[in-house]
């Protein structure tokens, strides 16, 4: 059985692990309370599974564009403390983010052009066919899109001609709004991919899965050795 010691410990570590990217703070030479530790966990546990994935840290100035940002890059919980976004990549090129006059944010890398559009919910659940056909209708040049749906991500990438029948799949599906896996809690939107060649966006999304599998494999390793240390100290 741990020690409250050691208990502490691990909270004081985490806290220590998530300070940079959260806006509140605790001072770790007193007792920590029940509540303080529940919410450490709580922030600790968000941020590792939204970087189980290649990715980069985006603070926005603004708080507008932080939720934007935070929608784009598939944060699940609405955390108010967590002042950044934990924006994917493919691991190997930097994503430039930026948004319009109307707020709208675009992120663009080397050969690619992702845009962020933004879902109703009330909408999808009455028509999910006529929403999205009407949501994407002004963005022409966009050849493939993407399913904004949570921090675990839907690699799959449909057409213009298909990405409402794949909308409607997952809303049909996870309909019920008492469930935890209900659609309204996880699917933040769509992604409009513009860009010259399909090859450039294929080798951009496989780039991605590589690099995913990659994080992956070395936080697995990680954490067994981390278990190891443990169990040598006992």
């Amino acid at each position: 059985m741990k020690s409250n010691s050691n208990l502490n410990g691990v909270y004081s570590q985490r806290l220590k692990d998530i300070r940079p990217f959260i806006n509140f703070n605790y001072d770790l030479r007193k007792p920590l309370t029940a509540h303080q530790k529940r919410r450490i966990n709580e922030y600790y546990n968000e941020i590792q599974a939204l970087t189980h994935r290649p990715y980069q840290v985006y603070k926005p100035r603004r708080k507008d564009h932080l939720k934007t940002a935070q929608k784009f890059a598939q944060h699940e919980k609405k955390l108010p403390g967590l002042k950044v976004a934990f924006i994917p990549t493919n691991g190997d090129e930097k994503t430039k983010i930026e948004f319009t006059k109307k707020g709208q944010l675009i992120a663009k890398t080397k050969h690619v052009r992702t845009e962020h559009i933004d879902l109703d919910e009330d909408a999808l659940l009455e028509d999910a066919f006529a929403h999205v056909n009407k949501r994407i209708k002004k963005y022409k040049s966009a050849k493939r899109f993407t399913i904004l749906a949570g921090k675990y991500e839907i690699p799959r990438t449909y057409s213009r001609e298909k990405i409402a029948e794949g909308v409607n799949h997952f809303v049909a599906k996870y309909s019920d709004d008492t469930a935890n896996n209900y659609f309204g809690n996880w699917l933040h939107g769509l992604a409009a991919h513009h860009f010259k060649e399909q090859a450039e966006l294929d080798e951009y999304m496989k780039a991605k899965d590589a690099a995913r599998a990659k994080v992956k494999r070395e936080r697995k390793a990680a954490n067994a050795r981390r278990q190891r240390e443990r169990n040598k100290a006992k």
